[in-house]
């Protein structure tokens, strides 16, 4: 049984001009606990409305949603909004959201709000929730006397750390994380991600990672799944994706990377992603794909299985793939 299981799910959005579909059927598996997805595409793709849906984290201008997400062994889009919050929100799945200024309040000291959940369905004590705040706060390479403090003396990277302690404190099973070093400076940067592989090494926790950075989704990723335009590009181990990848969005992307080493330079993604209001009838990135031809701009390609673990959206691969897309990376 894997451990989690997203099928066919879709998002839309209200907006001036009409219902746009953020998210466009899509499906993934993660098979393990403890593996790590790291879901990569350029802003606007769709990423964080795809992990929303499973999360339960909306926007007000969300129209509508579906889809079967199913997590170690339970159909939790099945559950009512109260269930999901007492059995599965911040238990059991745990968010760090981008920009971590924006996740706390400037005007209660950080321990209390890290302290919150602990005490607001009376899991602990004050003084023992206040204990384990200081405890999480070390575990994240913080001082005790940080929980004492406000939200604004604090620097960049002492509130992300704060901000994955508060995803901690119920000790989730999955922590999904939406871009969490955007905006971090390249030394803070690094030192997030090592906290990150620690508690991975340590704790076990399985992460979903949100990131437009490819080198960071290759230095965290046990899999990758790369989205483009609200649908699902390429799907695989991140070692095979990010080396021999399948789909020309996914070379296109990895081009765009400078070399340390070598002649060769960055070969930068021309273009746009397509109006979400208006997207082209065939293949959405038939419009900057170096290799299209006539089929691209009439069909959608499905996505095509060219190794038993490895799928990926584009006619090209039609050929090669003999054998059927499987459920769990369909969409």
């Amino acid at each position: 049984m894997a451990f989690l299981t997203v099928s066919d799910i879709f998002l839309e959005y209200e907006t001036p001009r009409g219902a746009l579909r953020a998210v466009d059927d899509v499906s993934f598996t993660i098979e393990e606990r403890g593996e790590t997805l790291g879901i990569i595409g350029e802003s606007g793709s769709g990423k964080t409305s795809m992990v929303s849906v499973m999360t339960r984290v909306f926007p007000r201008n969300v129209r509508r949603f579906g889809g079967t997400v199913t997590f170690d062994g339970t159909e939790i889009s099945a559950m009512s909004d109260e269930q999901y919050r007492r059995k599965i929100r911040w238990s059991e799945i745990a968010v760090v959201f981008q920009g971590a200024m924006n996740s706390f309040n400037p005007v209660i000291r950080v321990g209390f709000q890290v302290a919150e959940r602990l005490l607001l369905d009376r899991l602990m004590s004050k003084a023992d929730a206040f204990k384990e705040v200081e405890r999480l706060f070390e575990l994240v390479g913080l001082s005790r006397d940080v929980a004492r403090l406000f939200p604004h003396e604090l620097s960049g990277g002492m509130k992300q750390r704060a901000a994955i302690a508060s995803a901690l404190t119920l000790k989730p099973s999955l922590i999904v994380l939406d871009e969490p070093t955007s905006a971090l400076d390249v030394s803070v940067q690094a030192q997030i991600m090592n906290l990150l592989k620690k508690l991975k090494t340590e704790l076990g926790f399985t992460y979903i990672f949100i990131t437009h950075d490819i080198a960071l989704a290759a230095d965290i990723a046990d899999r990758v799944a790369v989205v483009h335009a609200g649908e699902l590009r390429e799907f695989g181990p991140a070692d095979t994706v990010l080396t021999t990848p399948n789909d020309p969005y996914t070379e296109r992307l990895l081009a765009s990377i400078p070399r340390l080493h070598g002649a060769e330079k960055p070969g930068f993604l021309t273009g746009a992603p397509p109006d979400p209001m208006a997207r082209p009838t065939g293949c959405r990135f038939e419009p900057r794909c170096p290799y299209a031809f006539d089929r691209c701009a009439a069909e959608q390609p499905p996505l095509f299985h060219p190794a038993p673990d490895h799928s990926a959206r584009c006619w090209r691969l039609a050929e090669q793939s003999t054998q059927p897309v499987p459920p769990e990376v369909r969409s």
